[in-house]
């Protein structure tokens, strides 16, 4: 059976262009415009790594849209979670993990237009980081998986800093697929437009036959 991802936007994409990389034979169904988005199955686990494999201090800062009311409400319900929490500096790190939740507004959907590497993108990215850095946060995990596309995950780091990492949802995937090079797109977006996103973030020529709405 094809690996199956599913968003609302392109993001879907993301994981697999993740998949691609390491396996470039693998086959994969793609849903653009899916109710359901296969970054949420990410969120929890990614989140649970990050506290005891990846934060240095235990500050992290959890990224999402405005528009992201399921990441919204995974943000509120953590609380409620046991969590194990083992940071990397010791000494220096918080005795109970502080978990920042910082909304965005824009930047998902420019980076679903292909606009990431633009100087407005850049500028609204610049502010919302900024408040991760006010409050000290050493890792940023990105709930929206498009912000894993290759460029956008690039400019967010170096916004970021050496200081603090730049994580999200495809980081968390375990890579197990059919070796078939079966690809298939099924979009509720304009297909021309599909198949430009899908080659840019996939990196690979897809062939419009591929393609359905």
């Amino acid at each position: 059976m094809s690996l199956i991802f599913s968003s609302p936007d392109f993001s879907a994409f993301v994981f697999g262009r993740e998949v691609l990389k390491v396996e470039k034979q693998a086959a994969i169904n793609f849903e653009i415009g899916s109710v359901k988005s296969s970054e949420e199955d990410f969120w929890k686990p990614g989140l649970d790594k990050i506290l005891s494999e990846i934060t240095r201090f235990g500050r992290i800062g959890l990224m999402y849209e405005r528009k992201n009311t399921a990441a919204k409400k995974f943000i509120d319900e953590i609380g409620e979670q046991d969590v194990e929490y083992t940071p990397q500096e010791p000494k220096r790190a918080e005795e109970a993990p502080f978990v920042y939740g910082i909304q965005t507004r824009v930047l998902r959907e420019m980076a679903n237009e292909g606009l990431a590497d633009t100087v407005e993108f850049r500028r609204l990215a610049r502010k919302y980081i900024r408040n991760a850095k006010n409050a000290n946060c050493d890792t940023l995990f990105f709930l929206d998986a498009i912000m894993g596309e290759e460029t956008t995950r690039k400019i967010l780091q170096h916004l970021a800093g050496k200081r603090m990492k730049v994580v999200v949802p495809s980081d968390f995937l375990q890579i197990s697929t059919p070796k078939t090079g079966d690809l298939q797109i099924k979009t509720s977006e304009d297909l021309h437009f599909t198949h430009h996103r899908a080659e840019e973030i996939l990196r690979r020529k897809i062939k419009k036959s591929d393609l359905s709405a």
